[in-house]
């Protein structure tokens, strides 16, 4: 039985086997957002394991019955009212905190009196925002993406985005296989010209269009494979022309010959 498992760069999940989902799903009646809840994951995500791994979901009636008849722990009724309305957080932030749903959660305010916002009152996400020092860390020292900063901040990307545009905060240039991957961190550490190893393209300064931005290729195509070794510094015309090339020799439709910086590709075939 294969759990989920998150990648290091926590973009990407290794999806767990048929065995796991349907031990929880079925088995232990769980929710899809519950199992999200556990995971630390999206319901979106669960539910595209479900699809894939051709388990059927239940029925609306069928997962209402499960869904309220679950024991949730509820917290305590001042704790609610100052959470939902002094700091003025969401029935859905709060329900990933105490671990349940946003229908629960406002089931429980209706009954201790508290008036339930409408949706689109912007109210609800009154953020302290900290100073434009401690997001200018977050963003360019320690450089944690707009997604993160977002999830400490507990409002969404969009709205931190914002924010650095309102702040005058640059955002970073969009790269290849995400600004962040290690891959990239390995390659930026070593102090060398960072030039494309094919065509000696250099590297463009920061604000240069992404067309013009060197990217971080594995050798081997291997991309948990990031050893030193492994990487290379190219730009995305010869990064493309790479791969297209590496998928005919796997596929066995092309020779490539090389001679010093003059390669010839003899295609198999009519």
């Amino acid at each position: 039985m294969r759990a989920p498992k998150r990648s290091s760069n926590g973009y990407h999940w290794t999806p767990p086997d048929k065995e796991w989902l349907e031990y929880h799903y079925i088995t232990l009646g769980t929710s899809v957002c519950e199992m999200a809840l556990e995971i630390e994951g999206s319901v979106g995500t669960v539910g595209k394991w479900l699809r894939r791994a051709k388990i059927p979901k239940r029925g609306y009636s069928e997962a209402q019955k499960v869904y309220h008849q679950a024991e949730w722990v509820r917290p305590k009724d001042e704790w609610l009212r100052e959470q939902y309305e002094t700091l003025g957080r969401s029935s859905g932030s709060i329900a990933w905190e105490v671990g349940t749903g946003s229908s629960i959660i406002r089931g429980w305010l209706r009954e201790i009196g508290v008036k339930i916002r409408k949706s689109g009152d912007y109210s609800r996400d009154r953020i302290a925002w900290p100073s434009k020092e401690y997001l200018e860390d977050l963003y360019f020292t320690q450089e944690l993406p707009c997604t993160e900063i977002a999830q400490q901040l507990e409002c969404s990307a969009y709205r931190v985005r914002k924010k650095f545009k309102e702040l005058g905060i640059p955002l970073r240039v969009a790269r290849s296989g995400r600004g962040g991957s290690e891959a990239r961190r390995t390659l930026e550490g070593v102090e060398a010209p960072r030039n494309c190893k094919w065509c000696k393209q250099p590297d463009t300064l920061p604000g240069a269009p992404y067309s013009e931005v060197l990217q971080a290729h594995h050798k081997n195509h291997n991309k948990k494979d990031n050893r030193l070794e492994n990487l290379m510094w190219l730009c995305p015309i010869c990064h493309r022309f790479e791969t297209a090339l590496w998928n005919l020799l796997q596929a066995d439709k092309a020779e490539v010959k090389c001679e010093g910086r003059t390669m010839t590709i003899t295609f198999r075939g009519g």
